[in-house]
């Protein structure tokens, strides 16, 4: 137990040890930081990432370009006729037998071999 000798004289310290000791809890300030860190705009901003796009925007741009140079070049200068004459119908074979039939009956009548060689030739195909 402590005496009351003891108690008046160490009342006043323990009590301003105290009042001490409240103010510094009322005024302390977070020892964690949870601020977000600073904001570094040349990492943010990807210069690299930004070059390369643009480099690949102007290719594009050029191939393009050139593409369009030589479609205009192909249809200015080299027109092309892709028209094929239609195959022969039924109708327009029998024309063409009849034709070879007529230029065989003239073969033999004339007595042209060669001629009627190559009439014998356009029957069979």
């Amino acid at each position: 137990m402590i005496s009351t000798r003891e108690n008046l004289l160490c009342r006043p310290w323990q009590q301003r040890k105290y009042e001490y000791h409240k103010k510094k809890v009322l005024s302390a300030t977070p020892v964690i930081d949870t601020k977000s860190p600073p904001h570094r705009p040349h990492v943010a901003l990807k210069l690299k990432k930004l070059q390369k796009e643009e480099e690949r925007s102007r290719k594009i741009e050029r191939d393009n370009l050139m593409l369009l140079q030589k479609l205009n070049y192909i249809m200015a200068k080299h027109w092309q006729d892709n028209y094929l004459p239609p195959q022969p119908t039924f109708l327009s074979r029998i024309g063409v037998y009849r034709s070879s039939e007529s230029g065989l009956l003239e073969a033999l009548a004339e007595g042209q071999d060669s001629k009627i060689q190559v009439c014998l030739i356009l029957q069979k195909t």
